[in-house]
């Protein structure tokens, strides 16, 4: 139990700011919080903060240029607002390290975009669009994907793709669909649009 708690305070350290600081100001406190002895937050603690600072800079690089790679679209869509973005999901992210971190941050920006003004209101769902896209890419024991959109994915994805800009979007329900006709066939995929859901509200 006390090394499993020790792996987890050492992976905090390196991925969440809040808690490095709070840590090395008090690290006796904050370990007890945690359920580690003294002498194992005196061991952490000796580390040097200058090292650790530079380590989690670099990770929290790496994390956010990984995602962006598995979601260009998203990333090209936020801008400059992405890193900023980033960040908040890395401190407020409960998991450190999963399996698929472009997953997490896409329902992260899925949750988000309501509260932020400055977001078009589509950007939710082309961030779910793009990584069922590369997910379903990547598994070929999947056969049958299907994902209900409210806003045209397929065409703001290829325009993004195309480096254009997005602008009038209106909301229209969307039915994605991605199959193969076996285990490890090619995939196919299909946007189907239902203009009789078509509401007129102009973003």
């Amino acid at each position: 139990m006390e090394l499993a708690v020790a792996q987890m305070v050492l992976a905090r350290l390196f991925t969440d700011e809040d808690f490095r600081v709070r840590f090395f100001a008090d690290p006796i406190g904050v370990g007890k919080s945690l359920g580690l002895d003294e002498s194992e937050s005196k061991r952490l603690a000796s580390l040097d903060q200058t090292r650790v600072d530079a380590f989690a800079a670099s990770l929290y690089r790496k994390r956010a240029g990984d995602v962006a790679k598995s979601l260009p679209l998203t990333r090209r869509a936020l801008g400059t607002s992405y890193l900023n973005l980033f960040q908040r999901f890395v401190n407020e992210s409960a998991a450190v390290g999963r399996e698929d971190e472009s997953a997490s941050f896409a329902d992260y920006v899925c949750r988000n975009v309501g509260s932020e003004p400055s977001f078009a209101s589509w950007l939710g769902d082309l961030a779910r669009y793009e990584v069922t896209y590369r997910l379903v890419s990547a598994r070929p024991s999947q056969l049958l994907v299907i994902k209900v959109f409210r806003y045209p994915v397929a065409r703001i994805a290829s325009e993004l793709a195309r480096g254009g800009t997005i602008a009038g979007v209106r909301s229209q329900l969307c039915l994605a669909v991605w199959f193969r006709f076996g285990i490890g066939r090619m995939l196919h995929h299909h946007v189907l649009t239902i203009p009789a859901m078509r509401r007129a509200r102009e973003l």
